[in-house]
């Protein structure tokens, strides 16, 4: 029971982003694939943002699954959230924007931005999926790896904030300040705090556990495979509300005369 109130917990930090934007901008004048898009990305970037808390061997989060599951699961996000990210810029082109957004040197710095942010994650997840095979090393993959992964929550912050009309909300701009807080501090947790506990307060005669495929590990790792299932079916299906309230949403508005937007938007970007 206490491990599924720790994912409730999380599906709901995932929501939160993307159930501010129904609340505070409830309209929009995006279409049908451009309005995905955006929505893909919101949920990938907040998901990337959380990875580092997944990670930072946070006994409060650690103790209902276990060091390992709880990697297995930073993993399986992670490459959902890699997913989410690449799918984006295809959906913008199938919206409103061109393929030049892949391939044009003469681009705004958002775009820039957004390029060398795909560019980082993909290489993160190929450094860690074939790690072996690529003959790097556990210190040295570990290495390459907070520093990619620190530099996409940063890379990707800063083009989200500069590209997204929803962040152009006074809210958005706090949630999205406030994931950037938390993933830099959980990293700092975990490379500078957690460190100094376990060397003041580990048994000398400790030893690393070591993760067997036993009986027991293999139905949690069934388990963790159908919870994993369960949440991404969960969040594409929160996502898929929400961009059909915020296109109802806009219709009526249509219909009304209205006009799409907040009075809390400033509208420079649709992206």
């Amino acid at each position: 029971m206490k491990a599924f109130w720790r994912i409730f917990i999380y599906a709901l930090l995932l929501s939160i982003p993307l159930l501010a934007v129904v609340v505070f901008k409830p309209q929009t004048n995006a279409g049908f694939a451009d309005e995905m898009g955006k929505t893909f990305s919101l949920l990938g970037f907040t998901i990337l943002a959380l990875q580092p808390v997944l990670s930072a061997r946070i006994r409060w989060i650690e103790k209902p699954f276990g060091l390992d599951i709880l990697l297995l699961f930073h993993r399986n996000m992670a490459l959902f959230a890699t997913a989410l990210l690449l799918t984006h810029p295809f959906l913008l082109v199938l919206g409103d924007h061109d393929l030049t957004i892949f391939y044009a040197a003469d681009v705004s710095a958002f775009i820039w931005l957004g390029r060398a942010a795909l560019l980082v994650l993909l290489t993160l997840i190929v450094i860690s999926s074939f790690r072996l095979r690529l003959g790097i090393g556990f210190e040295k993959w570990r290495s390459l790896h907070n520093i990619l992964a620190i530099s996409v929550i940063l890379i990707g912050f800063m083009h989200s904030w500069l590209v997204n009309d929803d962040l152009q909300l006074l809210s958005m701009k706090i949630i999205w300040s406030a994931l950037l807080l938390t993933a830099m501090s959980a990293y700092l947790y975990h490379k500078i705090i957690h460190p100094f506990t376990i060397r003041n307060f580990r048994p000398s005669n400790s030893r690393r556990k070591i993760f067997v495929m036993t009986k027991n590990n293999t139905k949690r790792i069934i388990i963790l495979r159908w919870v994993t299932v369960l949440l991404i079916s969960f969040m594409l299906a929160v996502v898929m509300v929400i961009v059909g309230i915020r296109g109802s949403e806009s219709t009526n508005a249509e219909h009304t005369g209205s006009e799409p937007g907040s009075t809390e938007e400033t509208g420079q970007h649709n992206h």
